[in-house]
């Protein structure tokens, strides 16, 4: 979280007002570049170290047709409860609404009297923080390793054209479809694993240029 408020602060802050590609770009550059320094670290090194997954979550349950992980049950338990956290901030809060009004005229926020570089700052901030725990969570199954930042950004990219850019819910659906066509795909033909998103979010986009429920304001202003 830290780290994220100090990179918004010196150089995402740069971007606003401008085209959201060059954000798009600063942070995937500013990612590998971090990952490059990860690397040269001799405390951590180049390799991963696996994580064994907490006591209280460990092993599989019955789910009567089938045997599942107790900790990916757990994760899918996790994710459903920050998502509706990040929702009533954003809908029911006072800051929600002005940090939503200011994705679309950051002018007339600024004119009101509010401080919308900082709400920006601390918005950052949060998704920093988001990440930092998506990351933890993720440790006991992915392992934890220099690449593991990097090898997340193209299937979030992914997920975030494909509900479309500036919805919520969006990003949400288009996670779904990403992570369940992906465990379908690979019971039949494998090998079609990591191509399976890119096909989809061709065809989604074919038909829905702002993908399944992108806002013509925010991609088009």
């Amino acid at each position: 979280g830290v780290v994220g408020l100090i990179l918004e602060r010196v150089a995402i802050r740069k971007t606003y007002g401008g085209n959201p590609l060059f954000g798009l770009l600063l942070t995937f550059g500013i990612a590998i570049a971090l990952e490059a320094v990860i690397r040269m670290v001799p405390i951590w090194g180049k390799i991963g170290y696996s994580v064994k997954a907490p006591d209280f979550v460990a092993g599989s349950i019955e789910l009567g047709f089938m045997t599942y992980s107790k900790y990916r049950l757990f994760i899918a338990v996790l994710a459903i409860l920050i998502i509706f956290a990040t929702w009533l901030f954003l809908e029911k809060t006072p800051y929600g609404g002005i940090i939503k009004a200011g994705a679309y005229d950051s002018e007339m926020i600024m004119a009101l009297g509010k401080n919308l570089p900082r709400l920006r700052m601390l918005v950052f901030g949060l998704g920093s923080v988001l990440a930092g725990v998506a990351g933890v969570i993720a440790a006991p199954i992915f392992s934890v390793k220099p690449a593991m930042g990097t090898d997340i950004l193209m299937p979030a990219f992914i997920i975030v054209v494909l509900g479309g850019i500036g919805s919520f819910w969006g990003s949400v659906i288009g996670g779904l479809i990403v992570g369940m066509s992906k465990s379908l795909i690979v019971m039949v033909f494998p090998r079609a694993e990591d191509i399976i998103p890119y096909v989809i979010m061709a065809l989604i986009l074919i038909f829905r240029q702002r993908g399944l429920m992108g806002e013509k304001s925010v991609l088009e202003a």
